[in-house]
């Protein structure tokens, strides 16, 4: 073999092993919201009232898995490459407030449609995201929209939008998550409050 074939080959096998020493991609990590601050439920007699929590509306964009990022334009969005949610956010808060009335209320919550009675609540998505003003590591920002029945009644006897906007320590996602699910606690307990004289004493 000539030098210059032996050259060739060295180079060969030295970008390849180069190849092999470059860092691995990105791997996906997963986000859990914690809405309810570890509040346990509380066990509710069988004629308590019922209250239904219907999964949340969204648009397409707050329905998926991925974290959001919104520019300081106000308009223009986007989505964390690797970072999500580890369910739809939809669910999420679902089963967050289920959860948050549980322990707060004296009902009984569910999540799948019961008896033909009681208070239905359903929840939208207005924002659920991580704004960046131009400045600093940005904010939290929870925008919430409640509407609550009677069952089988077509106009809600309490509406109600929440917004809540929490600066944020540093760029760190783990400090976004965080944020995030305080604001939406908060929330919560509001909409819990408000729920409390539907109720009945």
């Amino acid at each position: 073999m000539s030098a210059i074939r032996r050259l060739a080959v060295v180079l060969t096998v030295s970008a390849v092993a180069g190849c092999g020493t470059l860092s691995a991609p990105p791997r996906d990590q997963f986000h859990r919201l914690v809405p309810s601050a570890g509040a346990a439920a509380s066990t509710q007699a069988v004629d308590a009232p019922l209250v239904f929590v219907a999964p949340f509306g969204a648009s397409g964009l707050h329905g998926e898995r991925a974290l959001i990022y919104a520019h300081a334009d106000g308009t223009s969005l986007e989505q964390y490459g690797y970072h999500y949610w580890i369910d739809s956010p939809r669910v999420m808060l679902q089963q967050g407030l289920a959860a948050t009335l549980r322990g707060m209320l004296a009902a009984r919550v569910l999540t799948e449609p019961g008896a033909g009675q009681g208070l239905e609540v359903r929840g939208r998505i207005d924002r659920f995201e991580r704004v960046d003003h131009g400045e600093g590591a940005g904010t939290a920002v929870v925008a919430l929209q409640f509407d609550v029945y009677r069952v089988r009644e077509a106009v809600p006897v309490l509406t109600r939008r929440y917004v809540r906007e929490q600066p944020l320590a540093s760029d760190d996602l783990a400090d976004y998550v965080d944020a995030t699910s305080r604001v939406t606690r908060e929330i919560f307990a509001a909409v819990a409050e408000e729920l409390k004289p539907l109720l009945g004493p």
